[in-house]
Formats: structure tokens, sequence, C-alpha cells
């Protein structure tokens, strides 16, 4: 009898063995699937070209003579009083992919061409006509550009005059003379600025 027991005991404390294990098995077996990915970023193009040349700033130099379109009375390539023109500045921002700003400006501070003080200027959004030194404290064209947009091509035109009357000012003759017996070349600059913008104008 007590072998029977003891083997009956034997038997269930197998059975208990068998059937706690696979309940802890079971607590700690589980799916386990990870995955890693991969992602790509792309930097917004900056594209920005002045004529033919890629640039993001820089200075273009004009000579007034070749942009003349009334020289009535005065000879081939040369301005004097009475003659009358117009030159542009031609940009592209093709391709560029964020929000942008262009500026065109007189460079006042390097053209020798504001001793010639009685020249004015005036551009399509600046209609007012101004000498050199008073269009050159302010841009003379601001084109923005949300992203997205872009320029292809765009001129930008600056018309210049040099008055042969000009009523207000008497003393025009005079300082106007002084110009013409010194004679001499002087440089026009103009300054291209091609900026990016944080949000959209």
């Amino acid at each position: 009898m007590k072998k029977n027991k003891i083997l009956r005991l034997g038997l269930l404390a197998l059975a208990l063995t068998l059937v706690t294990g696979s309940l802890v098995s079971g607590t700690f077996a589980k799916y386990v699937t990870t995955v890693t990915g991969t992602g790509t970023v792309t930097v917004a193009k900056w594209a920005i070209k002045v004529g033919e040349t890629a640039a993001t700033a820089g200075t273009v130099k004009f000579k007034l003579a070749s942009t003349i379109t009334d020289a009535t009375g005065v000879a081939a390539d040369l301005i004097a009083p009475g003659t009358a023109g117009k030159f542009s500045l031609v940009y592209s921002t093709t391709d560029t992919q964020v929000a942008h700003k262009v500026t065109l400006a007189l460079d006042t501070a390097n053209s020798s061409i504001e001793d010639l003080e009685h020249l004015q200027f005036k551009t399509d959004t600046n209609t007012t006509w101004r000498s050199f030194a008073e269009l050159g404290t302010t841009d003379l064209q601001v084109d923005t550009y949300a992203a997205g947009l872009t320029a292809t091509d765009k001129p930008v035109y600056v018309y210049w005059q040099w008055p042969f009357v000009n009523a207000d000012h008497i003393d025009y003759d005079k300082d106007d003379t002084a110009k013409g017996i010194a004679g001499g070349d002087y440089e026009l600059l103009a300054t291209f600025t091609a900026e990016q913008l944080d949000t959209n104008p």
C-alpha cells in the first residue's frame, strides 16, 4: 500500500511539475518583430542666375553710352545733356525651391557716375525721376517669391536721362559745361542680391 501511495505521490508531483513548467514557459514566450526604417532628407535647391552667370550676389557694370535711346545732336556712343536711354538686368530663379527675395540697387559707393549729378534715373516701380544719389539710397526693385514660385529670365529696366533744360536749376549749364570740358569715362554699377526668406511672402 505504501508503495502505491509513494508511486501516486511521485506521479502527482511529476504532473504538477509539467503543468507549472508549461505555465511559466507560456509567460515568457512571445513573438517579437523589430523593423528599422531608413528616411531620406532632400535639401531644397537654390539656383540663381544673373544673365548667364550663376550667382547669389554680384555687381554688374553698365556703359550708358551703349544704352542710349535718344541721342539727337550728340555723336555716337557718347552722352551729353539731352540724351536718354535705358538698360536692363535680367535674372532667373528657376529651380529654386525656397521662398526668396531678389533686390536690385545702384551702387552709389563705388560708381563714379555720381559725379554727373544732373543725370536722372527711374524704374518701372520707382517712376519718379531722381538723381543717382537719390535713387541709390533705396532699392531699385524688390521682387519676392513664395516657395515653389520662381522667375525665368525676368528683366528689370532702369531708365536714365540727362535733361537738356531744367527751369528749377539755373546753374545746370555751368555744371554741365564743366563736365563736358573735362570729358572722360564714368562708371555705373548696379548690385543684384538674392536672399532666402524664412516664410512665404
